[in-house]
């Protein structure tokens, strides 16, 4: 049976597990002592789609998992953290425990190809809307610039315009 119970409500109140590229069986096979241990909810490494496979990276190729190419879970068998499916699941055994699920999403950009580009991968309907984007052909030189961090690239990475509503929508 199911022992520890959280009773926090406030997920400010609590106490957060990152879960830093654990896999999401990993994750459920680990909830009892997690509970056990006090925590109150855990977080996950981003569940989007990234550009390319995550399955047989080491944890040097953590930056991946943060090159989305959109704003869905990755289902395609190619995700090191795991399937849909498997998500559900570590969700419901999450709650089982009373522990919350806080999931790491990338909104602010999507991969790049191989420079200040945009990746083949991402969903059409954004990559092919020019309203979606800021200027992705500068990368910001001034991170004490608000307008230069908010509206270029950092390190190549296409800046999307979170302020257009097909954006918001997507996030």
């Amino acid at each position: 049976g199911i022992e520890a119970m959280s009773s926090v409500e406030d997920i400010q109140e609590g106490l957060t597990l990152h879960c830093w590229n654990w896999s999401y069986k990993n994750i459920e096979a680990n909830m009892a002592t997690i509970a056990a241990q006090g925590y109150t909810a855990i977080q996950t490494s981003p569940i989007q789609q990234a550009k390319a496979g995550t399955k047989g990276y080491s944890m040097n190729g953590w930056w991946v998992y943060y090159q989305p190419m959109g704003f869905h879970i990755d289902n395609t068998g190619n995700s090191a953290l795991g399937t849909k499916a498997e998500f559900t699941s570590m969700c419901k055994t999450a709650h089982e425990y009373g522990i919350k699920v806080i999931v790491d999403v990338v909104a602010n950009h999507l991969g790049n190809r191989t420079g200040n580009n945009l990746a083949t991968t991402i969903v059409s309907d954004i990559k092919n809307d020019a309203a979606c984007w800021h200027d992705y052909s500068k990368n910001t030189s001034n991170y004490y610039d608000r307008y230069d961090v908010t509206q270029h690239c950092m390190g190549g990475l296409p800046d999307l315009n979170t302020g257009n509503t097909k954006i918001q929508n997507y996030v």
